[in-house]
């Protein structure tokens, strides 16, 4: 049940160096309230309709794939990214306190954004928005906030009192069950291989209700992801255990020792409903090497929540559609990083929209390495990738959909 959390428990979860961004959307009016060690500031925003449709705008422009590389297509991003961060952070955002202050010019000696966010605002990627621009400002480079501040989202504030624990990357060392590359369907080359034809296309995911996946077609099958299992396998040595193909299944995910692993990696289909989100799950593998399909295929969130995780993990969903759960006012998201959070996950990257299955691969690998090699948390680790992903060019589409949501400050477990 949702805990109220009063504003000195939110001041005394900060340092000098982060801010919390808490934002309510309403029909007339939105808010904004800015904490910081110290102070909270109140600002006046437009209303939903006025946000909603600069969401859209930019939702649209850093989520279609660029049709080519080219500096235009991350120059193109600079009104739709600064138009709407006029409206989040910019002088459209009025403060109730001091209306010469505005909430950009606060953000300016920290390096930590934490945000709240409310209503469509959970499907905004922060790190690719830009600094507040008044309309037509003509920009010769792009530069997304993520150049300057590492973002973390919680889906609700009442999230904080219970996302303690947080095991601590920098002090220990990960150990990764890595599920990728499942077989979803008797087209797949895999199942052909093992010699066994049926007519029958099982390919489609029927729920236990017999309730079927709304886009009935057979789900592409997910090549990267194996490239990227290896590659952090490689990261990891021992450290790290790999199921895949038909064995990707929820039988065998389910017999696994989860406790024993401090990050659980799910490089395959996640599947979200927006109209009942009882039905969001993480697709497994749907047929066995004999062509049947399997008995459950999809990890739902009655069953995420059971799962025995070890207490202040990190859940990795390197999928698609990750992210979209159904939008409950006050509570946030309730989708699948909610569900982890009740296994006992404090930390859950996941992503925004779908993307292009081998890009993601370099961007997993790179926060791996981050982890392990630079030791370092892993929403810094995915902050750091998405940096350098930036500083080589690559619109953001490639790397924007990463959010880390959860507990930003580790404190070792004691095991």
């Amino acid at each position: 049940s949702p805990q109220t959390i009063s504003l000195e428990q939110l001041q005394n979860t900060l340092t000098p160096n982060n801010i919390i961004l808490e934002y309510f959307v309403g029909k007339e009016k939105s808010f904004l309230w800015l904490v910081t060690t110290s102070k909270l500031y109140t600002f006046q925003l437009e209303n939903k309709e006025s946000l909603t449709a600069a969401i859209n705008r930019f939702s649209l422009a850093v989520s279609t794939q660029p049709a080519s590389s080219s500096l235009n297509e991350l120059y193109k991003l600079n009104e739709p990214a600064g138009q709407l961060s006029q409206k989040l952070l910019g002088n459209q955002a009025v403060s109730l306190d001091d209306k010469s202050i505005i909430p950009f010019s606060l953000l300016r000696s920290k390096k930590q954004i934490i945000v709240i966010g409310d209503d469509l605002l959970h499907t905004v990627a922060w790190p690719a928005l830009t600094a507040p621009t008044a309309a037509n400002t003509r920009q010769s480079r792009y530069v997304p906030l993520v150049a300057q501040y590492e973002f973390i989202s919680l889906p609700s504030a009442s999230l904080l009192p219970i996302l303690n624990n947080t095991i601590d990357f920098t002090k220990t060392m990960p150990n990764a069950l890595i599920l990728a590359d499942p077989v979803f369907s008797v087209l797949d080359e895999r199942y052909q291989n093992s010699a066994k034809v049926h007519n029958n296309d099982k390919s489609l995911i029927s729920f236990s209700d017999e309730r079927e996946l709304a886009s009935a077609k057979p789900l592409p099958r997910l090549k990267n992801t194996i490239l990227e299992a290896n590659e952090i396998k490689t990261l990891l040595g021992k450290q790290g255990k790999i199921i895949s193909s038909f064995e990707a299944n929820l039988e065998m995910l389910l017999q696994q020792n989860l406790s024993q692993y401090n990050i659980i990696h799910l490089a395959t289909h996640s599947y979200v409903d927006l109209r009942s989100p009882e039905y969001c799950g993480v697709v497994l593998s749907l047929i066995n090497e004999q062509g049947q399909e399997t008995e459950r295929a999809v990890l739902g969130l009655e069953q995420i929540q059971l799962l025995p995780l070890q207490p202040g993990s990190l859940v990795v969903l390197s999928s698609c559609d990750t992210n979209s759960g159904k939008l409950i006012a006050g509570e946030g998201l309730v989708g699948l990083s909610q569900a982890f959070f009740s296994a006992g996950a404090n930390q859950v990257i996941s992503s925004l929209w779908k993307v292009a299955d081998k890009s993601t691969a370099r961007l997993m690998a790179t926060i791996y390495r981050n982890i392990i090699r630079q030791k370092v948390s892993p929403s810094t680790a995915l902050h750091t990738a998405q940096v350098s992903f930036w500083r080589q060019k690559i619109h953001p589409y490639f790397w924007a959909s990463f959010t880390f949501q959860g507990n930003w400050k580790p404190q070792t477990v004691s095991k």
